[in-house]
């Protein structure tokens, strides 16, 4: 299994990183760093779509022969690179900042969007399978995770799947240290503070997608803060940044919803330099729009042959909104805070500095009102407005509007010390090449031995993911009872429960089709005895009551009624709230 996850890593991530290190060679780094990106999420995706159309043995059996091929060929070229020790150390730093982050939290998806939403579609894609429920949720980390499953040969595993959820964090840390000798060091400094209470959050990488779309959507922006600091001194850097940012947008339109906005803003920037395009320019320019137009193109095919209502939900969230008992400067105060004590310093500088900043820059002079990082700035605004009457019953629809806000301060600050001078290419600091063969030798010698004992160690590996996963749905006390139950019945057999987390116990993994979960009330208890009882299996079917309407003294009532009758028997000997109904 460990094999397997470090071949996708290497074919996916590594091999996207070396073709553009060499595609871009001479060039800045960053601009190699943000076309590895684009190639690693077109490539999984294109991959995820073809794969997902055609037969599900098929599928995986070409995709397994892809990765390891793929990978094989990463780690050759790697080991024909001569790579600097500031690429090698600034990278390891990276890795190793998340890698304490990653150990430091839990380890699997155990909250509930997660759990109910994105790795439920993960695990149905996995199966060729897709239930949107009329709801236009698109999907790309879902497909990213459904590749890991097929290549490990189940979903039990998770924990290597929300470990991808790092990636954009790596790439956004490396493009800002990579900005540090390109452009401006006031902007990454400020920048990566900023931005860095975000990324330790347990939050941003528990499986929710508003913070994976609110930086794949920075990453975009941040191409065109590059193309504006290089517009006027070096062309072609502003098209690959340009071009760069086109095509990132449409990527984040299929990650969520809010992309849209960063693919809208990118187009604007598009057309207001429009008068800089010669004709060949202009034409690539049209045909990158086009092509990011696809990402979501082929996203809506797919929904469209499951599904049918693509805003199913919207004016259901908007009402949350507007059903919310708290006013303007309440809704406010909770943009502020955030969902933890480091974010809402961030946010509390960002908000106060930033109309400082601004009114500080027109009185120098008004033409600033129309520079790049006054722009971030109306559009972190006009994202703040849109959430406040629309999405503000959840804090975490604000995070793509905070990375405008946090952009947008870097480069007040930025301007502000605009003594800084751009390199064109910092490919003559790149010293110190690690030439010496003995290096790599060791060096591979050390990581064959830190993997060595992991090669075969899957029962660590399920031991770890039951460990971060004891938490969801009763963990092993619940679990191994059902799991024992469900084993030894027939496959007709289901179990009723609103205890929805239920579904998703690490233990009934193999038997989340057999498991019937939903958010009913008391009342309803009835009829879902009824149905049960009718649903066509000669062995009867069972029912889990969650402790809040075990809690209830009218269940009693209810549940003794369906005794007498012997249309219930009660199983709380085995776990409580458990009963067995019995066919008709």
């Amino acid at each position: 299994m460990l094999i397997s996850n470090i071949f996708f890593i290497l074919a996916i991530v590594v091999l996207p990183g070396l073709l553009s290190s060499k595609l871009f060679q001479n060039k800045p780094q960053s601009l190699s760093l943000v076309y590895s990106f684009i190639i690693t999420l077109s490539f999984a995706w294109i991959l995820f779509v073809i794969l997902f159309s055609i037969n599900l043995q098929l599928g995986s059996e070409l995709l397994h022969f892809l990765i390891y091929l793929l990978g094989g060929l990463a780690l050759i070229i790697s080991f024909r690179l001569k790579p600097t020790i500031g690429q090698v150390s600034k990278t390891l730093l990276v890795l190793l900042l998340f890698f304490v982050v990653f150990i430091s939290n839990t380890k699997a998806f155990v909250d509930w969007d997660a759990l109910v939403s994105w790795n439920r579609w993960a695990i149905e894609l996995y199966s060729n399978k897709y239930y949107p429920m009329n709801t236009g949720y698109p999907i790309l980390f879902p497909a990213i995770w459904s590749l890991i499953y097929k290549m490990q040969g189940n979903f039990v595993i998770n924990i290597f799947a929300k470990a991808f959820l790092f990636y954009p964090s790596i790439i956004i840390l490396l493009f800002a240290i990579n900005i540090y000798k390109e452009i401006s060091k006031s902007f990454s400094i400020v920048f990566i503070i900023l931005i860095i209470s975000y990324m330790v959050s347990p939050k941003s990488f528990s499986g929710y997608m508003d913070y994976p779309v609110a930086y794949v959507g920075l990453v975009s922006i941040m191409c065109i803060y590059c193309a504006e600091n290089y517009k006027k001194i070096n062309s072609q850097y502003f098209f690959a940044y340009l071009y760069a940012a086109i095509v990132i947008s449409g990527i984040a339109m299929i990650v969520k919803q809010p992309g849209i906005f960063f693919y809208l803003f990118t187009i604007g920037y598009t057309i207001f330099n429009i008068k800089r395009f010669s004709k060949k320019q202009f034409i690539i320019a049209i045909l990158l729009t086009l092509v990011s137009l696809l990402y979501e193109l082929s996203f809506l095919v797919i929904f469209y042959n499951h599904a049918n209502d693509f805003t199913g939900n919207l004016d259901y969230l908007v009402e949350l909104t507007n059903i919310s008992l708290e006013n303007i400067p309440q809704r406010l105060l909770k943009f502020v805070s955030g969902n933890s004590g480091i974010i809402a310093i961030t946010n509390t500088i960002v908000i106060v500095l930033l109309p400082i900043s601004f009114i500080f820059s027109v009185k120098k002079s008004f033409k600033n009102a129309y520079k790049l990082e006054a722009v971030f700035l109306y559009c972190y605004i006009l994202g703040l407005i849109i959430w406040l009457y629309a999405f503000s019953y959840d804090i975490r629809n604000s995070i793509w509007v905070q990375m405008f806000g946090i952009l947008s301060l870097s480069m007040y600050v930025q301007s502000f010390r605009s003594n800084q001078k751009i390199l064109l290419s910092d490919s003559k600091l790149n010293i110190n090449s690690l030439k010496n063969p003995y290096i790599k030798v060791f060096t591979a010698i050390v990581l064959c031995g830190a993997i060595y004992p992991l090669v075969n160690s899957d029962d660590f590996i399920y031991s770890l993911q039951e460990k971060s996963q004891s938490v969801v749905g009763g963990g092993a006390a619940t679990g191994k009872p059902l799991e024992n139950i469900l084993s030894k019945s027939d496959s007709c057999v289901v179990i009723y429960t609103n205890d929805q987390p239920v579904r998703y116990n690490f233990f009934l993994a193999d038997y989340m089709d057999r498991i019937s979960q939903g958010g009913w009330l008391q009342d309803q208890i009835p009829q879902i005895v009824e149905g049960a009882r009718n649903n066509g299996c000669k062995y009867g079917a069972y029912i889990l009551l969650n402790l809040p309407i075990m809690s209830q003294e009218k269940t009693d009532v209810i549940v003794n009624k369906f005794i007498k009758k012997h249309e219930l028997e009660s199983r709380n000997d085995i776990l409580q709230g458990l009963y067995y109904i019995p066919i008709k």
